[in-house]
């Protein structure tokens, strides 16, 4: 017998996160991954490894409640390397 699994309900559209992406281009070496990386994960890396491709990263950031709601947003960050 298989067993239906429901959906949940969609949150009401103030709780959901406000989304924002970002695209990074220029040229090799200026520090595009390490920007991403430090805002991310809060990491800084020293050692320049070129990206080959796209460097992506994501972070969600609580804002100031407005309304006695609780919005939050969504950060996409990607890098794209020029050659």
């Amino acid at each position: 017998m298989a067993v239906e699994r429901k959906k949940p309900p969609a949150l009401p559209p103030a709780k959901q996160a406000t989304r924002m992406k970002v695209i990074s281009i220029g040229n090799e070496g200026v520090g595009k991954s390490c920007l991403i990386k430090r805002y991310c994960e809060e990491k800084f890396v020293s050692k320049y490894i070129s990206t080959i491709g796209v460097d992506f990263g994501v972070r969600i950031a609580c804002l100031p409640a407005a309304r006695g709601s609780e919005p939050s947003l969504r950060s996409s960050l990607c890098s794209l390397s020029c050659r």
